[in-house]
């Protein structure tokens, strides 16, 4: 626009000194017609020759300066019309505006969107403009026939509140009965957890957030005006493995104990011998164990070795000892005539009481549970 007006500045100044040294010539040309008369005159004193007549001359009427007016200069374009109407700003409360013009253009003029009140930017010129930062937005009339823009414009001040940075992403800790993840400072925003990467469930922004299995939680941001972040941190979480439940104990019952033997594990676990379902002490784990009496339900659990994580239940096995009875009470003794009869008392019930012919015997025949024993 500048550079059109400096332009048409130098041709009227080139046209004006055109004019005045033309009308400069003329007058040189006027005044040596007369010095030449008045030589012609001082010859004729002695010149028999009679004098020559010399054409009038013409008289040039003067040009007028506005002949050499710079063309589109003088007034000849009219200024052009001011952009008319406003401008509307739509758009949710963080983020980009939308803006809109209600008005346009006359033929012959083009409007264009600017960011500054001085701007002459022919980028934009559709009906509605996307507002990224805050400031006042303007609508500048352009006339591309002399390329003059307008003195005056509509404008529009907006302001963009920013969408809440993205969180950092939480450090997890998984553990054998589960996982904690923990976030960092959320600064001037506040960062809840959530189940899904685009969640928008308020209710927790705990610094730590316990969970079991395994999966992902998302932290998002959101600020005081509401506005959540476009995108959520993630983390994904698993918990320590967990060995299965040991195989079955086998028992052995024998007179005055019982034994119990564990299954052997595998190579990366350890079988503890425990007194409750799902026990977690690290006591007895010998393969065997001998119960001496009474009833009762042993128990095993599984340990992993490298991570210390236990199994969830424990295998179990009941047992009753088998007692062994008292001694008999000595038997009475009747020697007869070739033969010595021995009588036992009665057992106590429940219990039979054997004739043996040594003091380890176990020999349970009939016979010998009968009340004597004759010996010959």
């Amino acid at each position: 626009m500048k550079s059109n007006r400096i332009i048409q500045a130098i041709k009227t100044g080139l046209l004006a000194i055109a004019y005045v040294l033309m009308l400069s010539t003329l007058t040189l040309a006027q005044n040596g017609n007369g010095n030449g008369n008045n030589g012609n005159g001082n010859g004729n004193n002695t010149n028999t020759e009679e004098p020559v007549e010399e054409a009038p001359i013409e008289e040039v009427a003067p040009i007028e300066a506005a002949a050499f007016a710079a063309p589109g200069g003088g007034g000849e374009n009219p200024p052009v019309t001011d952009p008319t109407g406003s401008i509307t700003e739509s758009g949710g409360p963080c983020g980009n505006k939308t803006l809109t013009r209600t008005d346009s253009p006359p033929a012959g003029t083009v409007w264009y969107w600017q960011e500054s009140a001085s701007g002459t930017s022919v980028s934009y010129s559709g009906t509605t403009y996307t507002a990224t930062s805050t400031r006042t937005y303007y609508i500048k009339a352009y006339r591309p026939s002399d390329q003059q823009w307008s003195n005056g414009y509509v404008s529009k001040a907006v302001t963009i509140v920013d969408y809440p940075a993205t969180p950092a992403t939480p450090s997890v800790s998984n553990g054998c009965t589960g996982s904690v993840l923990t976030r960092s400072s959320s600064g001037s925003n506040t960062w809840y957890w959530q189940t899904s990467s685009t969640g928008t469930d308020d209710t927790n922004s705990d610094l730590t957030y316990n969970t079991t299995g395994s999966g992902t939680m998302y932290l998002r941001a959101r600020n005081s005006t509401g506005c959540w972040s476009l995108a959520s941190a993630s983390r994904t979480y698993a918990e320590l493995a967990k060995p299965a439940t040991p195989g079955s104990i086998s028992e052995t019952n024998n007179c005055g104990n019982t034994v119990l033997t564990r299954p052997t594990p595998p190579p990366t676990q350890t079988y503890y011998w425990q007194t409750s379902n799902g026990g977690t002490v690290a006591g007895s784990s010998a393969t065997t164990q001998t119960k001496y009496s009474g009833t009762g339900t042993v128990y095993l659990s599984a340990r992993i070795n490298s991570t210390g994580c236990w199994s969830t239940n424990s295998s179990s096995e009941s047992y009753t000892v088998n007692s062994v009875p008292s001694t008999p009470s000595a038997p009475t003794v009747t020697n007869n005539c070739g033969s010595t009869t021995l009588t036992r008392s009665s057992p106590p019930s429940g219990v039979t009481w054997y004739w043996q012919s040594s003091s380890s015997g176990t020999s349970t025949s009939p016979a010998d549970a009968a009340s004597t024993k004759i010996l010959t």
